[in-house]
């Protein structure tokens, strides 16, 4: 089970109706959102429109509840209609996330998608020894966002959630009994080691997010010291 379906639960009370999850991929975050909630509408955006049809054809992404759209994740979430519960931003070409899915205005422009209980959700690369591109997206969510928490879902990746509204982990905690029984383990783990993001740092915009050069110098200190 994924980290991203304990999103819903960082700042609301319910299941989510409306989620939004950019870089879709084959549909796997989606598929289990579809499993886990019943009821739940998915809008899934795929650049690249090869891994969207291979989603479709062996991966059941022509589910009733899916909607997926090929196209950039940003310039859709300009043009949504729709207010979402969850956003889910899992756009890589390993290790790399684009630079424009970590600014400001990229997080004002999530915000302003985002249901008043909402949440977004970012997955970001990282090293053992190396947080400098996870630091500077939390503190660019965090100059946006009233609450956000950061913890790691393994030694690669860490995860970064933040709310539309102040929240708390004790909040998170009381929510665990309404969760569904996989999602409440998922929620435990992830309190375990759950940061709490104070203002201040690097913060990205879009005139300048030297994300690549931060993801360069976390790689090459990686092989080197191997």
């Amino acid at each position: 089970w994924d980290f991203f379906l304990v999103a819903p639960w960082f700042a609301g009370d319910r299941p989510p109706r409306e989620v939004l999850n950019i870089g879709s991929a084959a549909g796997t975050i989606a598929r289990q959102y579809t499993l886990v909630y019943p009821g739940v509408h998915i809008d899934g955006v795929e650049i690249d429109p090869e891994i969207a049809d291979a989603g479709r054809r062996f991966f059941d992404m022509d589910r009733a509840n899916m909607t997926v759209h090929v196209g950039d994740g940003r310039p859709f979430l300009r043009s949504a209609g729709s207010r979402y519960d969850v956003i889910a931003v899992d756009a890589y070409r390993q290790p790399y996330i684009p630079f424009y899915l970590t600014t400001r205005e990229f997080f004002e422009e999530v915000r302003g998608r985002l249901a008043e209980d909402g949440a977004v959700m970012v997955n970001v690369g990282k090293t053992p020894a190396d947080s400098a591109v996870v630091d500077a997206i939390a503190a660019t969510m965090r100059s946006v966002f009233p609450t956000v928490w950061s913890f790691p879902a393994g030694s690669f990746n860490q995860m970064l959630v933040a709310t539309v509204t102040p929240a708390s982990s004790a909040g998170l905690a009381e929510r665990i009994a309404f969760m569904p029984p996989e999602v409440a383990e998922l929620a435990e783990e992830a309190l375990a080691g759950l940061k709490v993001i104070e203002p201040g740092g690097i913060v990205l915009t879009d005139d300048r997010a030297p994300v690549e050069w931060l993801t360069d110098q976390m790689i090459i200190s990686y092989a080197v010291s191997q």
